[in-house]
Order: C-alpha cells, then structure tokens, then sequence
C-alpha cells in the first residue's frame, strides 16, 4: 500500500466518512468538469491507481491537508476537535457564524470541565 493510500484510509475513516459519503461530499467540492467515483476512490484506497494531481488537491484541501502531507512526504499533524467539526461545515458559513459556532463549542467544553 502506499502512502497515499493509507493516508486517504485514515483521513476518511477519522472523519467518519463511507466511501460512498466521501465520493459524494468531493464532487460538490470539486470544479463543475471533475468527478470523483467510488471505484476510483477505492482502487486509491487500495493502492492500485493514483489520481491525478487536480483531484489531490481537492482531496488535500476538503481534508485541510497539504499534498505533501497526503502523499506521504510530510507528516499529519493531529487535528484539533475544532478542526474536525470545521471540516464539515459548508462553505457558506460567515465569519461571524463560524465564530459564534467556535463560541458554542468553547461553551460546552467549558461546561463539562466544571461537572
């Protein structure tokens, strides 16, 4: 297995995503004339094919990864909870939304650190 594959494994099972899931969640993503498809997806998984550079960097940038960390060449630093929730909010989300839903968070967190 490669890299890359075992790195894809593991950003999209931490993420709690099916491949179907995944597959689904890239092509609304992706630019209007790029499809992702399970197959490929799973022969990524697999090791048995690579994908080409422009779908790495969709997958890169929905996991908030850069290439070098997907292909291998750099380590993953582990990601805050805050980050994993951020991952699937929509991109529509204002700035001011996002800092009322980091506050709620904080909120709750601190909640259950006083019990």
């Amino acid at each position: 297995m490669t890299d890359f594959a075992s790195r894809l494994i593991t950003l999209r099972k931490n993420r709690g995503y099916s491949l179907d899931a995944l597959t689904a969640e890239l092509n609304k993503k992706a630019p209007s004339d790029m499809k992702f498809s399970r197959a490929s997806l799973h022969r990524w998984e697999k090791g048995e094919i690579s994908p080409s550079l422009d779908h790495a960097k969709v997958i890169a940038n929905f996991f908030g990864v850069t290439l070098n960390q997907l292909g291998g060449i750099d380590d993953i630093q582990d990601t805050s909870e805050l980050d994993t929730i951020a991952a699937h909010i929509d991109d529509d989300v204002t700035e001011e939304e996002m800092k009322e839903i980091v506050a709620f968070i904080k909120g709750i967190k601190a909640g259950h650190k006083n019990k």
